[in-house]
C-alpha cells in the first residue's frame, strides 16, 4: 500500500508534535534540548573486530517500550537530538549510537581520518547486534534514516528478535544517487580505485566537510532554522562531524544497497518506508518500486515536497513524518 501525504492535506490541522523550528534559532538548546542531552547515559560497547564504539540511552521511567534510532551516513546521533527529545516526550525510552567511523566512534581511515571509511557493510550489522547485547531488554521499535535504514533492513532480515516491534525507515540507502556518474560507472570507478590501493582516499567529487557551507548549497533540508541548528551543534561539538566518503565506503555501500534492495521482499516483518519526493541522495521512484513489490511486506508513505532529511525538515514536512512514525508505533 502507498499513502501519499502532500499538499491536499494542508487544510488538516497538525497537533503540536515538536518545538516550532523558529525556536531552534533562539534559546531552545539551552532551555530544552541541552538539559535533555545531559540526561543521556553512555553505553560503551566493543565490536567483533575490537573497536570501542559509543552509544547512549535516554531513560524514561514511564516507558514500556524503546525506540532504537539509527542515524545515516556521516551523521552523529547528536544531530537528531531534537527528534530523540520528541520521541522521549511521547513516552519512549531512547537508544542510539554512533556508527563506526563517525560521531564519537573511532575513525577508520588511518591516512584520511576526516573521511568516512568502510570496507564491509556487514560490519555495521555486526555492530548493531553487539550494541543490542548490552542494551536494556524490552519491546523495541526501530526508526532509521538513510544508511541507517539500509542497516535496519539488513539486520532485520538476518536476526529474529522476539522483542522487535515496528520498523520505520526514512529514505533507506537502497537507491543511491551517484551523480554525476551513472550508478554502474560509479561502481566501476570506485572498485578500480580500491584495487589501486586508493580505498582510503575521498571518492571522486567528495572531500572534507566545509564548516562554513552556506544553506543554499545544502541538499538535505529546506528549513533554514534546522540547518542553522545543525551548524551550531557542529561548532559546539566539532569532533563529532566528519567529511565525505572514501572510495572503499562508496564501493561497499553500492554493493550492500543492491543486495539489501534485492532481499527486501524476503523480510518477514512489516516495514513502513517514508519516501520524500524531493530527495537528492536517493531515487524516490526506485524506493517506491522496491517497497511496492508484491512479495514485500512494506507500506510506503510518500512525503510530497520533502527533502531527504525529513527529521530535519521544515515543520510542515517534519511533523507529517513524525506523525506517521508515531501512528506506526502505536498502531494495531
Amino acid at each position: 500500500m502507498i499513502l501519499w501525504i502532500g499538499w491536499l492535506l494542508l487544510a488538516r490541522p497538525i497537533p503540536a508534535l515538536a518545538l516550532p523550528e523558529q525556536t531552534l534559532g533562539g534559546d531552545a538548546w539551552k532551555t530544552t534540548l541541552e538539559p535533555f542531552f545531559l540526561t543521556g547515559v553512555p553505553i560503551d560497547f566493543r565490536s567483533e573486530d575490537g573497536l570501542s564504539l559509543k552509544g547512549i540511552r535516554f531513560p524514561n521511567r514511564s516507558a514500556t517500550e524503546t525506540v532504537l534510532f539509527l542515524p545515516g551516513f556521516s551523521e552523529p546521533w547528536l544531530k537528531y537530538i531534537e527528534l530523540l527529545h520528541d520521541l522521549h516526550r511521547r513516552g519512549y525510552e531512547i537508544l542510539t549510537y554512533d556508527h563506526r567511523g563517525q560521531g564519537t566512534s573511532p575513525r577508520l581511515a588511518r591516512s584520511n581520518p576526516d573521511a568516512v571509511h568502510l570496507e564491509h557493510f556487514e560490519d555495521h550489522v555486526s555492530d548493531l547486534s553487539r550494541f543490542l547485547e548490552v542494551a536494556p531488554k524490552r519491546r523495541m521499535h526501530v526508526l532509521a534514516h538513510s544508511m541507517g535504514g539500509a542497516l535496519a533492513l539488513d539486520w532485520a532480515g538476518k536476526h529474529a528478535n522476539p522483542q522487535l516491534g515496528r520498523i520505520v525507515v526514512n529514505a533507506p540507502m537502497l537507491a543511491i544517487r551517484t551523480d554525476p556518474f551513472p550508478r554502474p560507472i560509479a561502481r566501476v570507478i570506485t572498485s578500480f580505485l580500491v584495487t589501486l590501493g586508493l580505498g582510503e582516499r575521498y571518492a571522486p567529487t567528495k572531500g572534507p566537510r566545509d564548516p562554513e557551507r552556506p544553506f543554499e548549497s545544502n541538499r538535505g533540508t529546506s528549513s533554514t532554522f534546522r540547518y542553522a541548528f545543525e551548524q551550531r551543534l557542529a561548532r559546539l561539538y566539532p569532533d563529532r562531524w566528519v567529511g565525505g566518503p572514501t572510495n572503499s565506503w562508496v564501493n561497499a555501500a553500492l554493493d550492500a544497497s543492491e543486495r539489501i534492495a534485492r532481499d527486501a521482499s524476503q523480510l518477514q516483518r512489516p516495514v513502513t518506508m517514508l519516501v520524500p519526493t524531493d530527495d537528492s541522495y536517493a531515487v524516490p521512484e526506485e524506493l517506491i518500486r522496491i517497497c511496492g513489490s508484491p512479495e514485500a511486506k512494506c507500506n510506503a508513505i510518500v512525503l510530497e515536497g520533502s527533502r531527504h532529511e525529513v527529521f530535519a525538515e521544515s515543520d510542515l514536512h517534519r511533523n507529517r513524518a513524525l506523525e506517521a512514525v508515531l501512528r506506526t508505533f502505536t498502531g494495531p
